[in-house]
């Protein structure tokens, strides 16, 4: 009996000790050879963060799945999933990877993730999905809060108001808009919030109910902006002298092409100049009476075609029953270093300026801009001390851009010249997308 017993004991612990041994080694293993998911995931999401910029959801959609594969709990490999998915059309699917990512990701979910799970719950019809979707995130920012965000909290608040308005956490999170907004308004001093529009303090009335737009834009994987005031990104590298320069061009994946890139098939921006009034190129925007007009924010304004000018190669637009920040123009263009405010990196949803340092010159009598970053969209305003000096309104030749200058632009303006204002657009904000509208 006692030895029936011994063996029986001896039986059982043997295939535990065996287990026990081999997940000894295999952390043994894992130590020397990191898997896939510690050594590989980041370059993999990098990779399907590229081939989602560049359409190729598909593709993606498979690098994506790769990086689950090795570890299920990838945030960024969700969130990126989600984007094919919603890309692809099928929101049932892409709000439940996104739901996922975020029910991971905890108090720790980045501002594109909560822009993007806050985006398809109001597309859903889930207000409240997308109210604590944000505040999830909104509520650890220490600092200036990601603009985004605290419009689509601003809308999920506008959606639930009417019925769950006296709930305790709708309330709190009514008071963590006003907070975190008082936050932003301060980096734009004589600026006030409207809704989702930045209008002058002085026009602003505060028993004016602010118009919501009823959805928002998503945003490029991994493209939140930072919890704090940033400056303008500045590229990095040398400073540049004419012939070393990237070439200036058009909305190609490799901006070597730019050189025999068909110049009536380019995208654009166009520049405000005016609280009504903005340029853009006009070869972009064609024979079209009207043309469309999107913000970075992803808000969209109809304008109309005012005039025209194929020589010198630009537009000059009117929106109607707004206002916006613009530039001030200078009274000439000087030979010498510039900032260009561009779309330099590829874009999925909405565009994302940037500043670009470069120089500009005369050469054969003819003004060119050379900038160390290739715009993806033609249109870009040159900028000195601030103020306009030129507009980019043509592809590169031999690494130089044709650089219409503000002394050649200002005559035909005419009457119409803006006059000078003291709170001048923010670079990375004042680009509006051109879309053609017959």
């Amino acid at each position: 009996m006692t030895m029936t017993t011994r063996a029986r004991t001896v039986e059982v612990r043997h295939p535990c000790f065996r287990c026990y041994v081999f997940g000894l080694l295999v952390v043994a293993l894992l130590a020397v050879c990191p898997s896939f998911a510690a050594a590989d995931a980041q370059e993999a999401i990098e990779r399907g963060r590229a081939l989602l910029e560049e359409q190729t959801y598909d593709q993606a959609t498979a690098v994506f799945r790769e990086v689950l594969d090795a570890d299920p709990r990838n945030v960024q490999a969700l969130h990126g999933l989600g984007l094919c998915q919603y890309a692809g059309g099928d929101r049932t699917a892409a709000a439940e990877t996104l739901r996922r990512a975020a029910e991971i990701a905890g108090d720790a979910i980045d501002a594109a993730l909560a822009n993007n799970l806050a985006a398809i719950e109001l597309e859903l019809d889930r207000p409240m999905a997308a109210l604590q979707a944000c505040v999830r995130h909104l509520q650890r920012v220490k600092g200036v809060p990601d603009e985004n965000v605290l419009n689509a909290l601003g809308i999920a608040l506008v959606r639930v108001m009417a019925e769950n308005g006296s709930s305790k956490e709708v309330q709190a999170a009514g008071a963590l808009y006003v907070r975190l907004n008082a936050k932003l308004e301060a980096t734009r001093p004589g600026l006030k919030r409207f809704g989702t529009e930045w209008i002058p303090a002085d026009e602003f009335q505060a028993g004016a109910v602010p118009v919501f737009p009823p959805a928002i834009e998503m945003v490029s994987l991994g493209s939140a902006l930072a919890e704090a005031p940033q400056e303008p990104a500045v590229a990095d590298g040398p400073a540049v002298a004419p012939g070393d320069a990237v070439a200036v061009g058009h909305n190609n994946a490799n901006p070597a092409d730019n050189a025999t890139a068909d110049p009536k098939s380019v995208d654009g921006v166009a520049v405000p100049i005016g609280p009504q009034l903005l340029l853009a190129p006009s070869h972009v925007v064609g024979t079209a009476s009207k043309v469309q007009l999107e913000s970075p924010q992803g808000n969209t304004i109809e304008a109309r075609v005012v005039r025209t000018d194929e020589p010198r190669g630009l537009a000059l637009l009117k929106v109607d029953g707004t206002r916006m920040a613009y530039f001030n123009l200078a009274d000439q263009c000087q030979p010498g270093e510039v900032e260009c405010a561009a779309v330099v990196q590829p874009t999925v949803f909405n565009i994302v300026p940037e500043i670009v340092p470069g120089k500009t010159a005369v050469e054969d009598d003819a003004w060119r801009v050379y900038l160390q970053s290739a715009p993806r969209f033609v249109g870009s305003p040159v900028l000195q001390g601030g103020k306009i000096v030129g507009i980019v309104v043509d592809s590169p030749r031999d690494g130089a851009a044709r650089l219409i200058p503000v002394q050649d632009f200002r005559p035909w303006l005419g009457a119409e010249t803006p006059r000078h204002t003291i709170l001048p657009a923010d670079p990375r904000r004042a680009l509006y997308r051109v879309t053609p509208r017959d």
